[in-house]
Order: C-alpha cells, then structure tokens, then sequence
C-alpha cells in the first residue's frame, strides 16, 4: 500500500490497520459494504441529476512531438515539446473513448487547502470516469510532484509509453 498510495481507497478497502486483523474480519466487510453502498449511491445521485461531462470531440494535433536536441540531457523535453506530448497524450485518450484530461491540474492539501502540486495532465476522475483511478502524467517533474501525486491518489507515468501501456493493457483490455 505505500508503494501505490491511494490504491487501497480506490477499491474502497479500510487503511485503518485493525480492521486488517482476523478478529476484526467482520468489522472490515461491514466498513467495505458502507463505502461500497456509499460510492454506489454517489454514482447514482450523479446518473439521476444528469450530471455527465458532455462528450468532446479529440482535438487533432498535426505533427507528433519530439524532444529537444539542444539540450543537454535527453529526458529533458523543453516547454513547447512538453506541451505537444501531453496534447497528444489527451488526444490518445480521447481517440480511444476515454474521458479528457485536465492540463495543469492543481492538486491541494486537504487539510490546509494550500497547493501541493500542478500536474501536467491529469484525469482526477479516471480516464473512465468514475470508474477507474485518477490518473497523471508528468514530464520532466521533480520527485516532489510526482509524491504529491501518489498522496493525493493519482496513478503516475512520467513517459509517454507507459500511458499508452497502461491504457492499452489495463483500461481498454478485454473482459475475460
């Protein structure tokens, strides 16, 4: 669970630790059944208000984006390249019947409302919405950002082929 903060909540498992002992079993099913109901309820309050994101059309991006030769380090993508990629990235995503993502995404503490962090792209509500986890890409981002991310709950690739993987192979994989 720490090496993929917010996986257990996004399955709507208990992270309090006692109720991950055998004695507390049944505390632990009737908590999961609460959150379950309770994301199931969330979603069909959502359905009944028509509250549903309009379908977008993909925006077509006409040449496909390379990173900078004059730099000096190769993973280092300058802006305009970076803004390429994610676009993209976005139309991949859309090409597909996913959900759009959200360019600079500002991610803040729950707790004191302060910013913690600006993604790149990001889909807060899963590139299924609301029925798969949030998910982020970054560029070029420091490790401070990509924790910010992992705290907040989002699920993070830092390249362009392990988007395209993970969506190939994990959201638009066939139901056995």
């Amino acid at each position: 669970a720490r090496h993929w903060p917010g996986t257990l909540e996004s399955q709507w498992v208990p992270t309090d630790r006692e109720m991950w002992k055998v004695e507390n079993y049944a505390r632990f099913l009737e908590e999961r059944r609460l959150r379950l109901a309770d994301a199931a309820n969330r979603l069909l309050d959502t359905l009944r208000r028509g509250l549903l994101p309009p379908i977008e059309e993909p925006v077509v991006v006409p040449s496909t984006p390379t990173i900078s030769a004059t730099r000096e380090a190769p993973d280092i993508v300058d802006i305009e390249d970076e803004t390429m990629v994610l676009s993209e990235l976005n139309n991949f995503a859309l090409e597909q019947g996913l959900a759009a993502g959200q360019m600079a995404y500002e991610v803040f503490d729950e707790d004191s409302g302060e910013l913690t962090a600006l993604l790149d792209l990001a889909w807060p509500d899963g590139l299924q919405s609301e029925y798969s986890r949030p998910v982020a890409v970054l560029i070029d981002e420091d490790s401070a950002v990509r924790l910010a991310a992992y705290d907040a709950g989002f699920r993070v690739f830092t390249s362009s082929d392990g988007f395209r993987r993970y969506v190939e192979r994990e959201i638009l994989r066939e139901p056995l």
